[in-house]
């Protein structure tokens, strides 16, 4: 069965923490605690992390610094609130949001700013982060992949096994011009059968 991207991650969002198991979560934080440091953000500081997903970041940078997240997808959300229930989270969409107050940092982690097509909706962006900051705050981005770096027909998989659930996620890398086409394929067993559906994202490259 093929679903829509939205559609997956309102339906699937709990195999996400999954098929990323591998990550290692605590050790990107502590890089962005140093990033932030040397931008001058003192720990203790208000931080909110736009596309915070499920949560997986908040989990370490709640260590260090008054958190807060939103996301534009409610199931991903429902399960962020699990790891950090104490934190304040909100669905938001990264080019328009409102925070309670404005924040000494925003971060925006794991390529989501790709999803964000050039023109107005970048500018649309860059004008919410601004007016979500206090003054002298700091905006920390990481990229998609940058297009000098992009192969296209680059195949991707990944797979998770427990006694309860096997994934298989696989796909392939095509590139035209500055933008990403991604539609990975995921197998999902468990034992009730197998299931299958198609996951299409396109994400925009951009230089640092």
């Amino acid at each position: 069965m093929t679903q829509d991207t939205e559609t997956v991650y309102r339906s699937h969002a709990h195999l996400y923490d999954r098929i990323y198991h591998w990550k290692d979560y605590a050790k990107e934080a502590e890089v962005v605690r140093g990033l932030l440091r040397g931008a001058g953000v003192r720990e203790g500081a208000r931080v909110v992390e736009a596309a915070c997903g499920t949560g997986s970041y908040l989990v370490h940078l709640n260590n260090w610094y008054e958190v807060s997240g939103f996301d534009l997808n409610p199931a991903t959300l429902e399960v962020a609130r699990k790891k950090v229930p104490k934190v304040d989270l909100f669905q938001g969409d990264m080019t328009d949001f409102e925070l309670k107050r404005p924040v000494d940092a925003i971060v925006c982690l794991f390529s989501s700013i790709g999803y964000v097509s050039p023109g107005e909706p970048l500018r649309a962006l860059a004008e919410s982060f601004h007016r979500n900051l206090l003054p002298g705050g700091v905006v920390l981005v990481e990229p998609w992949v940058e297009p000098d770096a992009a192969i296209d027909g680059h195949l991707a998989q990944q797979t998770y096994s427990s006694d309860e659930l096997k994934l298989c996620r696989t796909g392939v890398h095509r590139v035209d011009g500055r933008r990403s086409f991604l539609s990975f394929h995921w197998l999902v067993t468990t034992i009730e059968g197998v299931e299958h559906f198609v996951d299409d994202h396109t994400l925009w490259m951009t230089t640092r």
